[in-house]
């Protein structure tokens, strides 16, 4: 990943790569693009219910796992752009 000092302090959706989807405030990272993210939720998606939030408090996520980082918090463009093998 490319610097992430852009998105220290800011609301961040994170897709990772076995399909879960956090989203938080980053809190810090470092050289090998390891996040922190506080006050972060687990989104949880179903056909049959509505969307679930799991709060999970401060997380650590190992830089490797990062699938898609983004500042939009919607997962519905990268679901309907086919960027995701669902």
């Amino acid at each position: 990943m490319s610097s992430l000092q852009g998105y220290v302090d800011r609301r961040v959706l994170l897709i990772l790569q076995d399909g879960r989807t956090i989203v938080g405030t980053m809190a810090g990272y470092d050289q090998k693009s390891n996040v922190v993210l506080a006050d972060c939720k687990e989104r949880v998606y179903s056909l049959d219910e509505p969307v679930e939030e799991v709060p999970l408090g401060l997380y650590l996520v190992k830089g490797d796992m990062v699938y898609v980082l983004n500042t939009r918090i919607s997962i519905h463009m990268l679901i309907n752009s086919k960027c995701l093998d669902r």
